[in-house]
Order: structure tokens, then C-alpha cells, then sequence
């Protein structure tokens, strides 16, 4: 969905967005969420750009410390995989 925003702005708003409706449309007395992440097709030259990244993660924790309750990877890259075993 993201990929069809431009700035890196306009993405983190539109995530903000996201999850806040998620937030809204949980069902009464559930505070947290599962996500899900495709890398269907993700390379090195199409991923976000690192600043957005690291805003991301920003938000998330500043924001959201306590709304994950579990993340699943889809067909993560290798790379994400050997820095998580390593991390």
C-alpha cells in the first residue's frame, strides 16, 4: 500500500493512519495486534529508504510500545533473517 505514497512524510502519516484504524476496529477489550509483513518481491533496490526506516521504528516504539503481540515475516530476504540469528 505504502509504496504508492512518495515522500517520506506522507508514508509515516499514511502508516499512522493505518494503524490508528486498526486501533479503532479492534474488538472491544483487545489492546494489541498481530502483523504481518510480505517481502513478496522485496529487493536492495526497491526497499524503503533508510531515514524512513528508521522513522518507522521510531513512531512504533515512541507511540506504540504495546500494541504488537506478534510479527510474522512472509518470504523474508535472506539478509533480514541472518540479522535477526545474529543480532
Amino acid at each position: 500500500m505504502m509504496q504508492n505514497i512518495t515522500s517520506v512524510d506522507n508514508q509515516l502519516r499514511h502508516l499512522v493512519y493505518l494503524i490508528e484504524n486498526a486501533i479503532l476496529n479492534l474488538p472491544e477489550r483487545q489492546e494489541q495486534m498481530a502483523w504481518l509483513t510480505d517481502f513478496t518481491g522485496w529487493t536492495l533496490s526497491t526497499s524503503v529508504p533508510t531515514k524512513l526506516a528508521r522513522d518507522t521504528i521510531n513512531v512504533l516504539e515512541k507511540h506504540y510500545p504495546k500494541r504488537l503481540a506478534i510479527a510474522f515475516h512472509y518470504n523474508p530476504p535472506r539478509i533480514l533473517i541472518f540479522s535477526h540469528l545474529f543480532s
